[in-house]
């Protein structure tokens, strides 16, 4: 996220080096001041940013403030810098973790390997926040399961939801099991029927059929 705003040539709204210009240039405050509509614009993009790296926990700290500066002073403070960046990092990974071309079992490893590293810095996520994230991560396949998981009443445990997605994951394999099954007989009926068809006696158009005659 910090080099997202470096990048940007923004580190100056949360240095506190950009100075925030005036809401209007009448003392009326009849006419706005474009200046600071620009400046509003990259304070709340800047701030965007930071929050998309935080967890709940977190954002519940900072919810007082109005610039990005005043978080950023915020989060110094509360934080040590490189817990900071380690946060950072581990929020970034967890919203690109998928559940791409590997089992349940070692997507659900590699999530609470993410989720244990928060607790290791003191930033232990809530149950809500590991629910969301485990779902997130789950490929198309899986969006029964999601939908299921979402219109339920009650929020269940992380335990039960592992263990009704390894559930799901082996009746998705038996589903595929059986198709591709059902594919490789309907492929090998096919081969047999046109080798039968090749087989048969095929009648000959190229010669009359013999004809009788009386006898004289």
């Amino acid at each position: 996220m910090l080099n997202i705003i470096i990048v940007n040539g923004l580190e100056r709204f949360i240095e506190g080096t950009q100075a925030v210009p005036s809401k209007f240039l009448d003392n009326e405050g009849l006419q706005l001041n474009p200046k600071f509509t620009s400046w509003e614009r990259s304070n709340q993009l800047v701030m965007t940013w930071i929050y998309a790296s935080l967890t709940l926990g977190m954002m519940g700290k900072i919810v007082e403030f109005n610039t990005a500066h005043e978080i950023w002073t915020s989060l110094n403070k509360t934080y040590q810098s490189p817990s900071i960046a380690t946060m950072m990092g581990l929020k970034s990974q967890l919203q690109k973790i998928k559940k791409e071309g590997i089992s349940i079992s070692k997507y659900l490893s590699k999530v609470k390997e993410l989720f244990d590293k928060f607790a290791a810095i003191g930033e232990p996520l809530s149950h809500r926040d590991k629910l969301v994230h485990t779902l997130e991560g789950l490929t198309e396949e899986y969006d029964y399961f999601v939908t299921f998981i979402h219109n339920r009443a009650d929020r269940p445990p992380l335990e039960e939801v592992h263990s009704l997605l390894h559930t799901f994951e082996y009746r998705l394999e038996q589903r595929n099991s059986v198709q591709q099954l059902n594919f490789a007989q309907a492929n090998l009926t096919s081969f047999q029927n046109s080798k039968k068809f090749q087989k048969s006696p095929q009648p000959n158009y190229t010669r009359p059929p013999p004809q009788s005659f009386p006898y004289m």
